[in-house]
């Protein structure tokens, strides 16, 4: 509406100006006219008369045209349009403003990138002259739980996380509920981070910092060496004065030799094997699994009678360590309504599946030695088992073990995953009868999820593979001893039957010398040993008849 009335007041401007123009020289000779008026004839008089009235009609013209002009002039400065172009303008600022601060942004001023210590000499030099007071190290966190801390809020239960920071470097855990974490992160402590920054965090449609604690890098944590490291820290959380809640975390530094935490810590031990070799393969050095394993192979190691093999530990051996690891409580989950079924013990155990049968043990033993007999072995096979009890002292009693409340063969996992729609929650998928089932359990204090999960995924893989290496290579044994069973039939139609040491000797020479192993060999020898045997016993029977 405005432009339309500007354009209609800049269309009359121009219609009237050049009228007004024409008027005015109009008027201009009138009133030269006028001054001879009285020596004029009545005729003059009478059109200076007619002259006159035109020009007061010029001068109305030219009033209104100077109106119109004033009104069309004056829309520029109409109320409230100086104030929206003003108002555009500090939006353009505003948004210029934002773009500068974006680009900023991506720049990382105080990132890693921008740090002058990653130039080697610089770092030298900074440490020469005093500036900074330590070189850059690792360190293992692991953030145990927070406790004393109104967990509800005016909407129902919160969500809570935990964020470090040394300097750039910095690690935010999950969220959850029940601010028990038990979740394990590498960090690297840059040189020149004269603070450790550990604040609690609520979730929700937006983050809020409820409590920080400020630690000095050096003072609270290098000059307290072994005090510090590897041992549980209780820590005060304030916020404005005002103590919101404790923080317990474990610090490992890498290549320290911290002692251990205290007795029931699971995770607070073993500080100083954060750099040592971890003796068996797939586990990554700065990982919560990494801190279980060090932990329980040190006290396998300082077991009396125990052997430490060289390399990694492989096979059983392997699954006796994690099985170690894989022992603890875990809370059971209704898969109907994921409702929760209780608290419950677990025990990864080797042993032949005769012994978890409870009342049945003797009976089941029994076949389970003649099926042993039939295969040619002395002892029943025995395998390892994921099982459940009502609680440790159930799951560690001498007699009790024998009765689980439940056991799945390790190598009948499928896979091991966590729930989604959880943060403490996973899953085990097991074959059974042809058919998949689910076993659902939620971590308890003591050990994170990683753990369980990281841990028995690798278990029941390391089961596999050994079940996978003995049955190829009991089917090549087999393979072999039908070649040699055919061997030693030529040798008898040569050479007959061995009957002397010197005569056996030359026997296990000859097969030896084809490239067959010694095992095998024996195994034959003790083959056609029992069968000689068998038939000098059903001989004798028969002169006896």
């Amino acid at each position: 509406r405005q432009r339309r009335r500007l354009s209609m007041c800049l269309l009359l401007f121009l219609i009237v100006l050049p009228a007004a123009t024409a008027d005015r020289s109009a008027l201009t000779s009138a009133s030269k006219g006028s001054t001879s008026a009285v020596l004029a004839t009545e005729g003059e008089q009478e059109a200076q008369q007619v002259a006159l009235v035109h020009s007061r009609g010029a001068l109305a013209l030219t009033a209104a045209s100077d109106q119109a002009q004033g009104v069309a002039s004056g829309m520029f400065f109409l109320p409230f349009l100086g104030l929206g172009r003003d108002m555009l303008k500090i939006a353009g600022a505003c948004i210029i403003c934002m773009i500068l601060l974006k680009c900023m942004g991506k720049l990382d001023c105080g990132g890693k990138k921008c740090n002058c210590r990653r130039c080697k000499c610089c770092a030298r030099r900074l440490i020469d002259i005093g500036w900074d007071e330590f070189e850059a190290f690792d360190v293992v966190v692991h953030v145990h739980s927070v406790g004393d801390i109104q967990k509800d809020g005016l909407f129902g239960g919160k969500e809570f996380k935990v964020r470090i920071e040394f300097g750039w470097s910095k690690w935010d855990t999950t969220f959850t509920k029940d601010c028990v974490w038990n979740q394990t992160k590498g960090m690297e402590v840059p040189q020149g981070a004269t603070e450790c920054t550990i604040s609690l965090y609520s979730g929700g449609k937006w983050e809020s910092r409820i409590a920080r604690i400020v630690l000095e890098t050096k003072k609270d944590m290098v000059d307290k060496g072994d005090d510090f490291w590897g041992n549980k820290q209780k820590l005060k959380l304030e916020q404005k004065g005002q103590r919101v809640g404790t923080l317990s975390v474990t610090f490992h530094k890498k290549g320290s030799g911290a002692a251990g935490g205290a007795e029931g810590d699971t995770a607070g031990a073993g500080g100083g094997a954060i750099g040592a070799v971890l003796p068996i393969s797939g586990v990554e050095d700065d990982s919560a699994l990494a801190l279980e394993v060090s932990k329980e192979a040190q006290e396998m190691e300082s077991t009396p009678g125990f052997v430490k093999p060289e390399g990694k530990w492989q096979d059983d051996l392997k699954v006796s360590l994690l099985a170690r690891v894989l022992s603890g409580e875990l809370r059971e989950v209704n898969q109907k309504n994921g409702k929760e079924l209780g608290k419950l013990y677990i025990r990864v155990l080797q042993c032949n599946v005769a012994e978890l049968q409870g009342d049945s043990m003797k009976e089941m033993m029994q076949k389970q030695m003649e099926k042993a007999k039939k295969k040619g072995l002395q002892q029943p096979e025995k395998k390892w088992y994921w099982a459940w009890y009502e609680d440790r002292k159930t799951a560690h009693d001498k007699t009790k073990w024998h009765y689980p409340d439940g056991y799945i063969p390790m190598i009948s996992i499928l896979r091991v995953n966590r729930s989604p729609e959880r943060n403490d929650q996973f899953l085990i998928t097991y074959g059974e009868d042809g058919a998949k089932n689910t076993l659902i359990y939620r971590r308890e204090s003591g050990k994170g999820l990683e753990v369980w999960v990281e841990g028995l995924d690798l278990c029941y893989n390391e089961c596999r593979r050994m079940v996978k290496e003995k049955k190829g290579k009991e089917d090549k044994e087999e393979s072999a001893l039908q070649r040699m069973r055919q061997m030693h039939v030529q040798w008898v139609q040569r050479n007959g039957m061995p009957r002397t040491d010197e005569q056996w000797t030359k026997w296990f020479e000859w097969l030896k010398g084809s490239n067959y192993d010694e095992e095998l060999i024996r195994k034959l020898f003790q083959e056609i040993a029992a069968q000689h045997q068998q038939k000098q016993v059903a001989a004798a029977k028969g002169q006896k008849r």
